[in-house]
């Protein structure tokens, strides 16, 4: 999967003055599942961010870990 990230801000850098800055990143990565009887799904992932644009030459590592259960009684149980 690809995730794509932009954000831009607005500093106050001194009295009546701001500033802007911008990030993009594009993170290329993947998560995978394991299915579980009682209806736990564990989701583990990774990705690796790679700066674009104004954050070019920027790298880093994402590490994902998501617990999914069912809330009450599963349908057919």
């Amino acid at each position: 999967m690809m995730e794509t990230v932009y954000a831009s801000a607005q500093s106050v850098t001194a009295p009546d003055q701001t500033q802007w800055s911008r990030s993009l990143y594009l993170s290329p990565g993947i998560r995978w599942a394991y299915n579980f009887k009682n209806g736990l799904q564990i989701v583990p992932g990774v990705g690796v961010p790679i700066g674009a644009g104004p954050s070019a030459g920027e790298k880093g590592v994402f590490l994902y870990l998501s617990f999914e259960h069912p809330f009450g009684k599963r349908q057919g149980s």
